[in-house]
């Protein structure tokens, strides 16, 4: 279970996160009240299509805040750390190919 929005830092994204989750399931939650009320099959497929579509990501959203998928633990360094720094443009890597 999350943590309401006010227990997270301002630069905690599981606050941002957590936000979207709640928007996630409340729209997957609409798309299946409203597909009795369309009576096109197409319709009411791609309405249910888009629930679980939702209903997969929030998921993807629980994981990430758990931690219980590899692929999907929060990183205790920061994402800058990952990011080689150049500090003369002969150290940097060449293109492949020359796009000009």
């Amino acid at each position: 279970m999350t943590k309401p929005l006010h227990h997270f830092a301002e630069n905690d994204p599981r606050r941002y996160l957590a936000h979207i989750r709640t928007l996630l399931e409340t729209t997957a939650q609409h798309c299946r009240e409203n597909i009795p009320k369309v009576p096109e099959s197409k319709a009411q497929a791609l309405l249910e299509a888009t629930a679980e579509v939702l209903i997969g990501l929030k998921t993807a959203y629980e994981h990430y805040d758990e931690g219980n998928e590899p692929g999907m633990r929060r990183s205790l360094t920061s994402s800058a750390d990952k990011i080689p720094f150049y500090s003369r443009e002969e150290e940097r890597p060449r293109p492949l190919f020359n796009r000009g």
